[in-house]
């Protein structure tokens, strides 16, 4: 009898998914568009005040596993969307409806979805905000550690992210040569602009 192969944690992986397979996959159960889901998440959960102004606590939504039914909910929040952009959308501890109201965070919740794209494409690396991160952190490098490499500014873990020469973190856009594990300019200036 054939043994079934153990799932492996998606922010455990020392190379990308691959698309079609299941992994365990960090997710939040968070309201969005009405809809409470569990939606997979880039961590860890975190504050951009410094050089987004954005004080609140949050995470990003990983596309990487998105099923259509969690693009449909979003498409319904967002009219112009591509994926790249949901990867950018706080799902944060502050609703901002008519009124301010606290959204608290339960504990992350491993779940087994489906791969559906290998990359996940940043879509915001010539804004300002993402530049003056890049100029704050100046010659800072990739951290190796027994896990693979992390980001210096946030901690995430960038060892499922593609290493093509170039590996970009998919929280904040800052870029890192995959051989010598030090910072590189920004992709481009363009701003995104919807399809």
């Amino acid at each position: 009898m054939a043994r079934k192969k153990k799932i492996q944690k998606v922010d455990e992986l020392m190379e990308p998914p691959v698309v079609g397979r299941f992994y365990l996959v960090p997710t939040i159960e968070y309201p969005l568009s009405g809809k409470v889901g569990h939606w997979p998440v880039l961590g860890p959960k975190h504050t951009d005040a410094e050089h987004f102004g954005f004080p609140w606590e949050h995470y990003h939504i990983d596309t990487r596993f998105w099923s259509g039914a969690m693009q449909r909910t979003f498409g319904a929040k967002k009219t112009e969307i591509r994926p790249g952009m949901a990867t950018n959308y706080p799902l944060c501890t502050i609703d901002f409806g008519l009124t301010r109201r606290a959204v608290p965070h339960p504990p992350i919740e491993y779940r087994r979805l489906r791969c559906v794209a290998a990359t996940i494409t940043y879509q915001f690396a010539g804004l300002e905000p993402v530049l003056s991160l890049r100029r704050h952190m100046g010659e800072a490098a990739m951290v190796d550690t027994d896990h693979g490499p992390i980001c210096p500014h946030r901690g995430f873990r960038l060892g499922s992210v593609p290493a093509d020469g170039i590996i970009t973190c998919p929280l904040h856009g800052l870029r890192f040569c995959a051989k010598s594990r030090k910072a590189v300019p920004p992709a481009t200036t363009e701003v995104p602009h919807a399809a």
